[in-house]
């Protein structure tokens, strides 16, 4: 009997309006202190984000976690940090804050 694939579902919650709404809210000096933070790519928010969910679904289907990468045909795509800066238009900058180093 051939093993049958199980079907799953991917279920996302992401609700960005609420950091778009503080956004407009947030005055120089806010702005500022944000952009020292890990947190300084939330400033480039502006309007609400939207996930293509089926694309989503075939992404995690084809990760492989111990290679940090995408299977794509008989191929590992790597994945890192920089790629997700440029998929969403935003660039590497900023100051980097040691936390445990204090």
């Amino acid at each position: 009997m051939a093993a049958q694939k199980g079907n799953w579902r991917l279920r996302t919650s992401m609700d960005s309006s609420t950091i778009v709404e503080m956004n407009r809210l947030l005055g120089k000096g806010h702005v500022e202190h944000i952009r020292m933070t890990p947190f300084r790519w939330c400033l480039h928010i502006l309007s609400p984000l939207e996930v293509n969910l089926k694309l989503l679904k075939i992404m995690v289907y084809r990760w492989v976690g111990h290679d940090v990468s995408f299977r794509v045909s008989q191929q590992f795509v790597p994945f890192t940090i920089f790629d997700v800066f440029m998929s969403t238009g935003l660039e590497k900058g900023g100051l980097d804050i040691l936390f445990m180093n204090q």
